[in-house]
């Protein structure tokens, strides 16, 4: 743990009103904003069915993760260390980061459409990057803002990927489609 106080430290170090409203902004958006902002593009763009799933598991995947920090009930860094600053008030425990999870389903979900929607290597590539700079922002934004530790968002992000998988593979089971299908945005 006191290696992770460090990286929060080290982070914290390169502070400025630039960056902590950088961080603020990418924290909302991985909030239930985010969430119903993607779920209403689901609904509209791709068959309901598809937004019902997502819905679903981003459901069930907060409720496990509020679960979790219960039962684990680690304190947040801030609270631990009065180095750490706290920069976007938060309560409750540390692990596991919901922030991660959501920013984790959310971008399984819309890199299984883009694969869906496109066999073209490129748009795939640059989706996966866009995505993978997507989640790491998350992550050092967490870790930034003082309420989580890299374990933290660890544990999120491979909670996501649980959840994702689990749900996107029983989607493409229910509909018998494949990943390079175009079955899911509306015609």
């Amino acid at each position: 743990m006191k290696f992770e106080i460090e990286i929060i430290k080290a982070l914290q170090e390169i502070s400025s009103p630039l960056f902590d409203g950088m961080c603020k902004f990418i924290s909302h958006i991985c909030n239930y904003i985010g969430f119903v902002f993607i779920f209403g593009l689901f609904l509209i763009l791709c068959k309901k069915k598809f937004a019902i799933y997502f819905g679903l598991t981003y459901g069930f995947a907060i409720l496990t993760n509020f679960t979790l920090k219960y039962f684990i009930n680690r304190p947040r860094p801030y609270s631990v260390s009065n180095e750490i600053i706290n920069i976007l008030p938060a309560t409750g425990a540390s692990m596991p980061s919901g922030h991660t999870l959501s920013a984790t389903i959310i971008s399984c979900f819309c890199l299984f459409l883009i694969f869906k929607s496109t066999k073209n290597k490129l748009i795939r590539t640059i989706s996966v990057l866009c995505f993978t700079g997507f989640i790491s922002m998350v992550i050092v934004s967490r870790m930034y803002l003082g309420q989580h530790y890299l374990t933290d968002t660890l544990v999120g992000f491979i909670e996501g990927i649980v959840f994702s998988s689990l749900s996107l593979f029983m989607y493409a089971k229910s509909t018998k489609e494949n990943v390079n299908g175009n079955n899911n945005i509306k015609r």
